[in-house]
């Protein structure tokens, strides 16, 4: 059996969202963000994206007061932007990807 720790420590595919103060005071819409190794998926209002993780190399990243807006660029020089999601999550959202 393994410890909480090891379970813990495991890889486990990392979801992104924003935090219910960060969609109040940002007014964003309800978004999730789900990178897992070469592919991605997110869901804004109930509505399916995906497509290969490459899309997501050139994520901007905007840290304000407290949240921070991210900026998804699509196809056909689409923006998708995204907001409500705490600073520091932001980064490591832009590490991840």
């Amino acid at each position: 059996m393994r410890s909480n720790q090891s379970f813990q420590d495991a890889a486990l595919p990392q979801t992104w969202r924003p935090t219910a103060p960060g969609k109040l005071f940002t007014k964003t819409v309800d978004w999730t963000l789900s990178p897992d190794n070469d592919k991605f998926e997110l869901l804004v209002q109930g509505r399916k994206l995906s497509g290969g993780a490459k899309l997501l190399g050139n994520l901007d990243v905007a840290p304000g007061a407290f949240w921070a807006t991210v900026k998804v660029p699509g196809v056909n020089g689409q923006l998708l932007v995204l907001d409500g999601i705490p600073n520091a999550d932001a980064q490591k959202l832009k590490e991840t990807v």
